[in-house]
């Protein structure tokens, strides 16, 4: 009797034992699943910055394109006056030593 209650006392510890392995383990479980969530909230996270990032530089891409067009035009415009400033100075002189 006395060898039962030594096994049946070392079954109840080793029963113990495995339950606190098992609790253990439990909470590592727990744990990694946490950290899941929290990787999968960083990678929503970051697609949704990677997104706006994208449309701010399609943006600020289709204004650097507006720019650079306006100043063709500008340099366009530029260029005729400064033809149109020409002539108009040789008329002057033209003027200017017809009248003496």
């Amino acid at each position: 009797l006395e060898a039962l209650q030594e096994k049946f006392t070392s079954l109840q510890q080793e029963l113990k034992e495995k339950q606190e392995e098992i609790e253990g383990q439990a909470h590592q479980i727990e744990e990694k699943e946490q950290n899941i969530t929290d990787l999968n909230r960083v990678g929503e996270f970051l697609k949704e910055g990677h997104a706006s990032i994208c449309a701010e530089l399609e943006e600020m891409t289709k204004i650097k394109e507006a720019k650079e067009e306006t100043i063709k035009k500008l340099e366009a415009e530029n260029s005729y006056v400064t033809e149109q400033n020409a002539e108009l100075r040789e008329n002057v002189k033209k003027v200017e030593s017809e009248n003496g």
